[in-house]
C-alpha cells in the first residue's frame, strides 16, 4: 500500500496546469480484476423424511405418516470453499468536473472471474459428514464462474501536483447484478449395505437400500442475484492534451450478500421431485458472503 501511494503522489518531470474549470467528460477503461475467496452455504429443502418418502425410491411411501405432510423448509446445510480468481474487467463513465479538485460520475463496468474449480461439499464444521463418509461415493461442486453488471455512482476528490499528473481517491456506492455458473454431484455408494439413513423398522427397508444405491443427485444452473455494492478508488491521469488524459485506476469493491436458488436438475436419478406427477420438486437456496474484487484498469478520458 506505501509503494501504491508513493507512486500516486509522486511529483512528475512534466508540467502542466491542472483544469480549474467546470467539465463534462467521458472515460473507458479496461484491465484485469482478482477476487475473493468463496465460502458458499446451500441450504436444502427438506421435511418429507428425505429418500424414505421419494416415490421414486420407495414404493410403499403412502404407507408412511411422516411422508402424508407438507414440504417445509429445512433440509440439509453444505459447505463448499473456493480459492482466489482473476479475470478481465472493462467499463465506462460519463461524469462532471465541479471544481478543479471535485468531480462526481455514473460508471457502468463488466467483470468475469473464471474460477473453473471442483470442491469438496463438506459440513458447516469444515468436514465431511459421517454420512457423507459412508453413504456418499462423490459430493462435489464446480464453480465455472462469477460474472457482473455493476452501475456505480462516484466522488473523486483531485490532487493538484502542479504538473500534468493528476493523483485522485474516490468512494462509490452502486449494485451488481451478479451470475454465479456452478454444478454439483452427490452420488451414493453402490453397496446398499452402506446407506444408514433408511430405517431399519421399515417392512421394505432393504428394498429401499437397494433401489437407492449408485443414485445421483445433480444440477448445472445459472444463479443470478442483485447485490448493494461498495468501492474504494484511486489512481492517477497524465494530460495528453487540453481534453485527453491517459491513466490508471485502481479499486477495492466489497459486495452484499449473494442468495442464489434453484431446482435440482435431477434428484436421486430421476425427474427433480418426490411424486411421478411432478409435484414437490427438490428446491435449494445458497448465501455467498464477503465477495470483494481488486481492480486495475488502463482508463482513457476525454473532456467534453
Amino acid at each position: 500500500m506505501r509503494k501504491i501511494l508513493s507512486v500516486l503522489f509522486v511529483i512528475p518531470l512534466f508540467t502542466a496546469p491542472a483544469p480549474t474549470h467546470a467539465q463534462p467528460y467521458f472515460s473507458t477503461g479496461f484491465g484485469m480484476n482478482a477476487a475473493s475467496r468463496l465460502e458458499s452455504m446451500r441450504f436444502g429443502t427438506g421435511g418429507l423424511g428425505g429418500s424414505i418418502c421419494d416415490e421414486y425410491i420407495n414404493p410403499r411411501y403412502d404407507e408412511l405418516p411422516e411422508c402424508a405432510g407438507p414440504l417445509v423448509p429445512g433440509g440439509n446445510v453444505w459447505v463448499t470453499l473456493f480459492d482466489r480468481a482473476a479475470g478481465v474487467l472493462g467499463g465506462t463513465a460519463f461524469g462532471y468536473r465541479a471544481a478543479s479538485w471535485i468531480r462526481g460520475e455514473l460508471e457502468y463496468y463488466y467483470r468475469e472471474s473464471p474460477y473453473d474449480q471442483t470442491s469438496l461439499i463438506m459440513r458447516p464444521s469444515g468436514e465431511a459428514s459421517e454420512r457423507t463418509r459412508s453413504e456418499l461415493a462423490r459430493a462435489r461442486e464446480h464453480v465455472y464462474s462469477l460474472t457482473s453488471h455493476n452501475l456505480f455512482g462516484n466522488i473523486y476528490f483531485d490532487f493538484d501536483s502542479g504538473s500534468r499528473f493528476t493523483p485522485y481517491l474516490g468512494l462509490g456506492v452502486g449494485v451488481s447484478s451478479t451470475d454465479l455458473d456452478n454444478g454439483r454431484v452427490l452420488t451414493r455408494t453402490l453397496d446398499p449395505a452402506a446407506l444408514t439413513n433408511v430405517p431399519d423398522h421399515l417392512p421394505n427397508a432393504e428394498e429401499i437400500r437397494r433401489i437407492l444405491a449408485g443414485t445421483t443427485t445433480m444440477v448445472m444452473t445459472t444463479e443470478t442475484d442483485t447485490m448493494a455494492a461498495y468501492q474504494l478508488l484511486f489512481g492517477t491521469d497524465l494530460a495528453l492534451s487540453e481534453p485527453v488524459s491517459l491513466g490508471f485506476k485502481g479499486r477495492w469493491v466489497w459486495h452484499g450478500t449473494f442468495r442464489g436458488s434453484g431446482v435440482l436438475d435431477q434428484l436421486r436419478s430421476h425427474p427433480p421431485n418426490y411424486r411421478r406427477d411432478g409435484s414437490i420438486p427438490l428446491r435449494y437456496k445458497r448465501t455467498i458472503e464477503g465477495i470483494q474484487i481488486v481492480g486495475v484498469t488502463v482508463e482513457l478520458k476525454y473532456e467534453i
